[in-house]
């Protein structure tokens, strides 16, 4: 269990850094400070109460769903980053699911953010 922890972590930590080497753009800024407050929460599950990881959960799913606001291009990358969104705030789960659902959406929020700039670079 505390590998699997290590791995999403670590997942994470790369999608972190995978988005702090986007080109410098507000909403690659934004992205990457979102993915960094997913990380911070991501970390702080295993002490949290119920009641904290929902708190920090809503926080997280209403920054998300502002950033989705901004990063909505009508493609289904943009679905499925609200979708991860909704799901993570509504699931009711173990750390490590919850985990695994945090990594979902910050890959899902990178590849959106990937896929806009490409386009917006005429790469796609």
């Amino acid at each position: 269990m505390r590998a699997d922890r290590m791995k999403m972590r670590a997942s994470l930590a790369r999608i972190h850094a995978d988005a702090r080497h986007m080109p410098l753009t507000q909403l690659s800024l934004e992205t990457a400070a979102f993915i960094a407050e997913l990380e911070r929460v991501a970390i702080s599950l295993p002490g949290m109460t119920d009641i904290g990881k929902r708190d920090e959960l809503t926080k997280v799913c209403e920054a998300g769903f502002e950033l989705s606001g901004k990063l909505d291009d009508g493609t289904p990358a943009a679905g499925e980053f609200e979708d991860a969104i909704t799901g993570l705030g509504i699931m009711q789960a173990s750390d490590s699911e919850l985990l695994e659902a945090i990594v979902g959406v910050a890959q899902s929020a990178l590849a959106l953010l990937t896929a806009r700039d490409g386009r917006a670079d005429g790469a796609l």
